[in-house]
């Protein structure tokens, strides 16, 4: 017998990612409020992220604001709409005090979500970078795989990723076309 599940609220999209960004960054939830404090004004007390943490499971559901998904995002340095992804597609998600519910499918489409044909040519294009740094014995090839490794399989980049990832293409760009200038040269 399946069990119902009633809807989400955005606020429990964010508690659910709060806790998922801690998780990510490795940090506790202590380590998470003194990087979260510069950016909310304040620092919160453990009993304070736990409950905002457990909001999106527990009975009672904390209300976060434009402000608070503003720190969260400089803080954990995550972009503000990796806070509104759902926890799954399927999730039937609704806003606080609305009758109208979507699913999560739907809440990452209006997000501008990604498509899968574009993440599968991102991955590609990561895939071959890789290739092309084990190759060429580059010592920033632990670096970059682990960044790329932690995308593909988190389905996110952070902007540490995306400068890694810069530097490499732009390095294999470089000696690409100075390979094919000396081999032009000859």
């Amino acid at each position: 017998m399946e069990q119902e599940t009633s809807p989400i609220t955005l606020d429990q999209v964010v508690a659910y990612n709060l806790r998922r960004a801690r998780q990510l960054r490795g940090w506790t939830q202590a380590q998470a409020a003194e990087h979260l404090e510069p950016f909310l004004g304040e620092r919160w007390s453990p009993a304070v992220f736990s409950a905002a943490e457990r909001s999106y499971e527990g009975p009672r559901v904390r209300e976060f604001t434009a402000s608070h998904l503003l720190a969260f995002s400089r803080g954990f340095d995550l972009p503000i709409t990796w806070f509104y992804e759902p926890p799954s597609p399927d999730a039937e998600i609704t806003s606080r005090g609305s009758s109208e519910v979507i699913s999560g499918e739907d809440l990452v489409k209006l997000l501008g979500g990604r498509a899968a044909e574009t993440w599968e040519s991102v991955r590609k294009l990561l895939y071959d970078l890789l290739v092309d740094k084990a190759a060429s014995g580059d010592p920033d090839y632990d670096l970059v795989s682990q960044a790329i490794n932690r995308a593909l399989s988190l389905d996110l980049l952070t902007v540490e990723d995306v400068e890694a990832i810069t530097r490499l293409y732009a390095v294999t760009t470089a000696r690409r076309k100075a390979t094919y200038e000396a081999m032009k040269g000859d």
